[in-house]
């Protein structure tokens, strides 16, 4: 029985990283947002890329691009991006790049303000969302998923560029959450009952 624990012990403290996260302290991945300009990607490195400008919806303006790398030797394209300008302001709304065909990140205007507010991580064939980073323009919140489902959430409530507060989910439901009080990452207190309340 003893062996048993020792062995189910040792996996938790392996995979822990995976499951929970990484240790409470670290830094993670935030995109510069006062730099992301998603009608900048119309405009940049134009010389080295076919843009292909179309209005599917008959607007009378340019709602829809697709930007390609082009090989100057061979001639060859390749697919980078799909811009979208759902609302035919002349503002892009969606930037969608591709890496060899394969959707793997998209950045979002939700609220025509001409800044990004969310930008979505994708991997596969299915380009399945793996990781969403949101801000409002006072915190970042992470959002990692696991085969769709979302599985945690970090939330960055001071603007240091690390979480400071945390929620697990399984099955859709909230069943963990701690806070770093007073962003202490040595001080992490379990806040589950007043966040499921």
């Amino acid at each position: 029985m003893q062996k048993y624990f020792f062995v189910s012990l040792i996996l938790s403290s392996m995979l822990s990283p995976f499951l929970y996260g990484a240790k409470k302290a670290d830094r993670l991945d935030t995109p510069n947002w006062e730099s992301l300009n998603l009608d900048s990607y119309l405009t940049e490195n134009a010389q080295s890329r076919e843009i292909k400008s179309l209005d599917p919806n008959k607007r009378g303006r340019n709602t829809y691009h697709i930007i390609s790398s082009l090989n100057p030797n061979t001639g060859e394209k390749n697919l980078l991006m799909h811009l979208f300008d759902f609302d035919a302001d002349g503002k892009i709304d969606l930037a969608k790049h591709f890496e060899n065909g394969i959707l793997v990140r998209s950045e979002w205007n939700l609220d025509r303000d001409d800044k990004v507010e969310a930008v979505k991580y994708h991997r596969g064939e299915k380009a399945e969302v793996y990781l969403k980073v949101e801000t409002d323009g006072s915190r970042n919140i992470w959002s990692h998923y696991f085969k769709g489902e979302l599985r945690r959430q970090e939330f960055d409530r001071n603007q240091d560029g690390k979480a400071d507060m945390w929620y697990y989910f399984r099955a859709g439901k909230l069943f963990r959450a701690q806070v770093a009080k007073d962003f202490d990452p040595k001080k992490i207190e379990d806040i589950t009952k007043s966040v499921t309340n």
